[in-house]
């Protein structure tokens, strides 16, 4: 948590209103973390069975609400209705980039005017197959045009070439522009 959270002003002891989507939210064990930071969490996984372990991991949460999505996008999330949008330790175990690219599209699409995204990807430009996974990596030319298709900015990516990459995409305040 710490890591994904390094060089950000997203701090646990500060309770954020509003709406956080976190796409990949397998058993619930980050959404815990981000429970705390959070006043309404929607925690997406592609897997029924990591959903249904989720809430019997995290019934004391009332204010998450764990969905199973379909693996390729955020339907039936309909556009500027989060505030933020998280993924860690997901996108690296997605195989195909066109995958990894249409969630950030995805992410983009469901952020509220003043909306940040923030997410974790491999950027070490190999496509990584070991016994627990086969990951490729994503290609920062088309986040950033991404961003920039969605009305978004690029607000801050650490970690270039590396396994860890982190990339916060901010979409503008209404009286704001790209």
């Amino acid at each position: 948590m710490e890591k994904f959270l390094a060089d950000t002003d997203w701090q646990a002891e500060e309770r954020r209103e509003g709406v956080l989507v976190e796409i990949g939210c397998g058993a619930g064990r980050m959404t815990r973390h981000f429970a705390e930071m959070f006043s309404s969490i929607i925690a997406l996984d592609i897997s029924e069975k990591m959903i249904d372990l989720a809430r019997q991991y995290n019934p004391d949460l009332p204010h998450v609400e764990f969905r199973a999505g379909n693996g390729v996008d955020l339907h039936p999330l309909p556009d500027s209705s989060a505030d933020f949008v998280i993924s860690y330790i997901v996108f690296q175990h997605i195989p195909l980039p066109e995958v990894i690219h249409g969630y950030i599209s995805e992410g983009l699409r469901v952020l509220k005017p003043g909306g940040r995204f923030r997410f974790q990807a491999r950027n070490d430009h190999q496509h990584m197959k070991t016994n627990t996974y086969a990951g490729a990596s994503m290609d920062l030319d088309i986040v950033e045009q991404l961003a920039r298709d969605h009305g978004c900015n690029v607000h801050q990516i650490t970690g270039r070439g590396e396994h860890y990459c982190f990339v916060e995409l901010r979409r503008p305040k209404a009286s704001q522009s790209v």
